[in-house]
């Protein structure tokens, strides 16, 4: 058992190498953001409104579409590896992997990189690029050394939350259906989402992996395949899942205060939707230099209107 789970390790068919799983993922990237030019190009011939819109804001709109389009397989292919890589016990969660969850990893990293260019291009707040320099740095890992899949593969059920956030993201640019059943909804699946898969389900990712540790020492960190380089993935690996559970708990704030103010406000004469607030923060985070312009106009009319 022991010596099947080793030879697994070294990596699946699909993942000949290294540089080859290098070399895709950059070569993915690269397609993707031959295929965000296009579509970028075709929803403004499309859309007069789009057209209308600032490029950073533009480019956001066509990240949310690309987002759907290509990544949306990435959660479940997680999903459908986890009873795999669960099943082998404590040292194939440290030592196996397969072909489900390299495919995902690929993917994940690949559009990563291709969102990383175009946040660095159109100068999106520095928070998201240090999280996607964290998914490229633990995915790109798992990659190179064929091992620990398992879990990159629970944290990655993280990104099942984008879906609902990504139509959330297209309805508040394009200001489409604002307050409807769908909003409601959507509101709703994202909130529970990112409790469940975020907030509460990354701590007891810590908590398994420090009971892995814990019990089973041989077969992680004295294991005899446990190398400098996969030592270095042992220690760091929870301190990025750390890092993501972090900024996960920073932005379920705003959509947690916004449920609770919907809650507060339910049957008054203008009621609020339920996420409102989480997309006015989401905006201002998206967009700080805009937010403040808007502000300090509301500041001067609304000192015009006292002079007055």
């Amino acid at each position: 058992m022991a010596a099947a789970l080793i030879a697994t390790s070294q990596g699946s068919i699909f993942i000949q190498n290294a540089s080859y799983s290098v070399s895709i993922c950059v070569a993915l990237a690269l397609i993707l953001l031959v295929i965000h030019a296009v579509l970028d190009v075709g929803i403004q011939r499309c859309s007069a409104s789009v057209r209308a819109l600032a490029p950073a804001t533009r480019h956001d709109l066509v990240i949310q579409f690309m987002w759907l389009l290509t990544c949306t397989p990435i959660p479940v292919l997680y999903a459908a590896a986890l009873p795999e890589l669960w099943s082998s016990g404590i040292e194939g969660r440290w030592l196996r992997t397969s072909a489900t969850c390299e495919y995902a990893m690929l993917l994940h990293v690949a559009s990563s990189l291709y969102e990383a260019v175009i946040f660095f291009v159109y100068k999106k707040p520095i928070v998201y690029m240090i999280h996607h320099a964290i998914v490229v740095y633990a995915y790109g890992m798992g990659l190179w050394m064929g091992a620990m899949h398992f879990w990159g593969a629970w944290d990655g059920l993280t990104e099942v939350s984008n879906i609902n956030l990504c139509f959330l993201k297209i309805g508040l640019i394009l200001e489409r259906g604002r307050g409807s059943t769908a909003e409601t909804v959507n509101g709703l699946l994202l909130y529970f989402l990112f409790l469940v898969v975020r907030v509460l389900s990354l701590p007891l990712w810590l908590a398994l992996y420090a009971h892995d540790l814990y019990v089973a020492p041989e077969s992680t960190w004295h294991h005899p395949d446990a190398g400098p380089m996969r030592k270095m993935c042992m220690l760091t690996y929870p301190l990025c899942t750390l890092a993501i559970w972090g900024l996960s708990v920073s932005w379920f704030r705003p959509i947690h205060k916004g449920m609770l103010k919907a809650l507060r406000e339910k049957g008054a004469l203008a009621p609020v939707p339920a996420i409102d607030k989480a997309v006015a923060i989401l905006k201002a985070m998206d967009h700080p230099k805009q937010s403040g312009e808007v502000k300090l106009k509301r500041t001067k009319h609304s000192g015009e209107s006292k002079r007055t």
